[in-house]
């Protein structure tokens, strides 16, 4: 008898547990901030046109002369001089790969400084890196488009060939995380109808006996397919006008699910373990937010009322809608976590340390700051 009593005594605790646990977490999920708490400024010298973001929880400013990478103190870890017209900048696990698009001129860095430097004979339309610092860069000439796939020794591991007349102009590239699979995405318009066609390819035994590597094509009518990524567990996904698929992480990939969409897709974002877009057809009213999982389930929708320009995802899994002074930040429960009105201007947000630590990098300014 005073057994099944202590059975009982413990059940009971540990339900009390388990509800202190819900709800501290329904808690954390709802709280709702209007404002914040400046707990350290350190001033900065903002060249023209410079773009901030988190890498290792330090940050990269980077620009035409460019790229620093400093602590949130404002003290230099290496900078690196360079002159890119159009410099662009991808984050993939511990590599940063900055490349001058319609230039020849890439580079790779890690939180240690510059690891490879790499160089092209024809203007780069695009280049992307894997977690495994394998580079892909996609270069164009007159009609012809040439992939090229390089190691950090600047060995050309992998090429390929496209011609407009025949396979359409590529617009998007992405590689998965071990340097192996390769997505393409391209538009055709020969025939005057809009096409959109999806070359995967695979660099790895399971491409050794497909043509030219292409182990998968798929062909849509009457879309634009303006971006492709490929996202956590190396599963692809492409972002359509009014339709987003996801495929499998297969040798030879197949779709696992489509996502439609009444009114048009103006705005979209991921990291490697969700996706999201905004839907609207007009540039001004209500608007849709919907964010997914890596899979494709929906986590939350959420009508959109405030003006924007930019959204983003954070490293916290946080959305980011902003118009430069506006700010609206939801978590991945759907609550508007912060709302804010910058009068100066905000040119960037970084999660830190904890869920209620930020970095707001301003014109002139890093502030450490705590909602309130």
């Amino acid at each position: 008898m005073d057994q099944k009593k202590s059975y009982k005594k413990y059940i009971v605790i540990g339900l009390i547990i388990v509800a202190l646990i819900m709800g501290l977490m329904a808690y954390f999920a709802l709280r709702r901030f209007t404002s914040y708490d400046v707990k350290k400024q350190t001033e900065i010298q903002n060249a023209g046109e410079t773009e901030y973001l988190n890498f290792q929880e330090n940050l990269l400013a980077y620009n035409r002369d460019g790229i620093t990478y400093t602590d949130y103190d404002g003290d230099l870890i290496w900078a690196e001089a360079y002159e890119m017209d159009s410099p662009r900048v991808v984050i993939s696990g511990s590599y940063i790969l900055i490349y001058d698009k319609s230039g020849t001129q890439m580079l790779v860095a890690d939180s240690s400084g510059i690891c490879a430097t790499l160089g092209t004979t024809l203007p780069i339309t695009q280049a992307t890196l894997s977690e495994s610092g394998t580079v892909a860069v996609l270069m164009r000439e007159s009609d012809a488009h040439y992939i090229r796939l390089y190691d950090l020794e600047s060995n050309l591991l992998a090429s390929g060939e496209l011609h407009t007349t025949n396979t359409g102009y590529p617009i998007s590239l992405a590689i998965s995380s071990d340097g192996k699979k390769l997505l393409v995405s391209l538009v055709d318009i020969n025939d005057g109808d809009v096409k959109s066609k999806l070359l995967f390819y695979n660099f790895g035994k399971a491409g050794q006996e497909a043509e030219d590597n292409v182990v998968a094509t798929f062909s849509y009518s009457d879309m634009v397919i303006p971006e492709v990524a490929f996202l956590s567990g190396d599963r692809a996904i492409a972002f359509g006008d009014r339709e987003i698929v996801l495929f499998s992480s297969a040798d030879e990939p197949a779709v696992t699910k489509e996502l439609f969409y009444d009114e048009e897709i103006r705005t979209i974002f991921y990291n490697r373990d969700f996706f999201g877009c905004i839907v609207g057809d007009s540039e001004e009213g209500a608007k849709t937010l919907t964010v997914y999982n890596c899979r494709g389930t929906k986590r939350f929708s959420a009508e959109v009322e405030d003006s924007y320009t930019e959204a983003s995802i954070l490293d916290s899994n946080e959305i980011l809608l902003t118009d430069g002074q506006q700010v609206s930040l939801y978590n991945i429960y759907g609550v508007k976590k912060f709302t804010y009105d910058f009068t100066e201007g905000i040119l960037s947000i970084i999660p830190w340390d904890g869920s209620t630590n930020y970095i707001f990098i301003k014109s002139g300014l890093i502030e450490k700051v705590r909602l309130q």
